[in-house]
């Protein structure tokens, strides 16, 4: 058995006309989500053994609020530039590529690729369109990550900041 932890990276600025979608930081609305959320995943135990992250510069805010709370060092945050962007498959080969070692993996990325990864992963509709900064968590039922497949997971957890408050 796999866990492995989907979060969609907080709500972020809009683009400025002379920025690219990839520079884009987090809203303060974005930050206090990452902040939360990342504490909620903690307080439930939900500590990764590897986190991998979009290096897009609003996947990577969200990212470090993750580790931050998990007491994860930056430099052990895998930037992985296949997430950045990427549609289901794409992110089903970066699971492959996980080490066989690791048995929970956080993985920070972005819309509508993320949904589509999670609710193929796990069969589940419900989870097709995850909000900004929603916390995923999945069980894998296989031995590696290399096996990992479509209809391989059950949801065990699925929580969004509007969850949590209604005030920002």
């Amino acid at each position: 058995m796999r866990q492995l932890t989907l979060v969609r990276h907080a709500k972020a600025q809009v683009a400025r006309p002379d920025q690219s979608d990839f520079d884009r930081a987090l809203s303060a609305r974005g930050k206090a989500e990452a902040t939360a959320m990342a504490a909620r995943a903690r307080d439930l135990d939900l500590v990764p053994d590897f986190l991998i992250s979009s290096p897009a510069v609003r996947a990577l805010a969200t990212a470090r609020a993750f580790a931050r709370a998990f007491r994860i060092p930056m430099p052990h945050v895998h930037r992985e530039e296949r997430v950045y962007l990427a549609g289901a498959d794409a992110l089903m080969a970066v699971v492959h590529r996980v080490p066989r070692h690791c048995h929970h993996v956080l993985l920070v990325g972005h819309n509508p690729g993320l949904s589509e990864f999670a609710a193929r992963l796990a069969d589940d509709e419900y989870l097709a369109d995850l909000p900004t900064c929603a916390l995923c968590s999945l069980q894998l039922h296989c031995d590696s990550w290399a096996s990992a497949g479509w209809r391989h997971a059950e949801r065990v957890l699925y929580d969004w900041p509007d969850s949590l408050t209604e005030e920002w």
